[in-house]
């Protein structure tokens, strides 16, 4: 019983986190889209997200006949784990201030003594 709650609890996260992020990312890119490629754009969107679930649908499948469903759930969950590592770094450094900047920082602008 408990691992069925498990399990409900997980997918009712996961719908809802893909119900946010999707309308907020397609916000994003549509915003940062310049207004005679959008009709491009939202095609070759379409078209790559349909390749690509037909695609790994595929290949899945010949995965789990080539060994066991199991193995192939425990090779997608463990790719799945790994896709933050392909995210890109931030870089954390300063930016440098313009010249004759007049910004304190917070040790200067308090007086010794």
């Amino acid at each position: 019983m408990a691992g069925i709650v498990l399990v409900v609890a997980v997918q009712f996260g996961l719908v809802t986190c893909c119900g946010v992020f999707n309308p907020v990312c397609a916000t994003y890119r549509l915003d940062h889209t310049p207004a005679d490629r959008v009709a491009r754009t939202l095609s070759a969107w379409s078209v790559t997200s349909n390749l690509s679930i037909a695609a790994l649908t595929a290949l899945w499948g010949v995965l789990a006949a080539a060994t066991t469903p199991r193995v192939a759930i425990a090779v997608a969950g463990v790719l799945l784990l790994a896709t933050p590592l392909l995210l890109p770094g931030r870089d954390y450094t300063p930016e440098p201030e313009p010249a004759g900047s007049t910004t304190r920082t917070a040790q200067e602008a308090v007086p010794a003594g």
